[in-house]
């Protein structure tokens, strides 16, 4: 019985390391696909104004 419940503990402690590891890891793929939004506004958005200085350079 003491090796049941010794390998149920090893057990419970490994999948709650796997759980931890698995929201450590979406936490951190969450903050990466964040960033790379973001930065790809922040790129549509100077390109934008870039395009729009051009527009009233040719229209002057």
């Amino acid at each position: 019985m003491k090796h049941f419940k010794l390998i149920l503990i090893c057990m419970c402690v490994i999948v709650a390391m796997l759980f931890v590891a698995n929201m450590i890891f979406m936490i951190q793929l969450y903050n990466s696909i964040k960033e790379r939004y973001i930065n790809d506004v922040e790129q549509c958005l100077s390109r934008a104004d870039q395009i729009e200085m051009v527009d009233r350079i040719i229209d002057a």
